[in-house]
């Protein structure tokens, strides 16, 4: 899969088991595969890496 056949969403389109990399880290996950999709912001030209919830693991905790 080429990066122009990655699917793309607006922020009020993303599925419910698509995040962040950022939401994943709040949610004390990582993820174990690549990205499967992108959440773009055209009002602030940027666009992040989607991660499926089912393809992540606990992160270990460093103490």
């Amino acid at each position: 899969m080429t990066n122009q056949d990655t699917k793309r969403y607006l922020p009020e389109e993303v599925p419910d088991n698509l995040f962040t990399q950022n939401r994943l880290n709040q949610m004390g996950l990582t993820p174990t595969s690549e990205h499967v999709a992108f959440v773009i912001y055209p009002e602030q030209k940027r666009e992040y890496k989607l991660f499926d919830v089912s393809n992540t693991r606990k992160r270990k905790i460093s103490s």
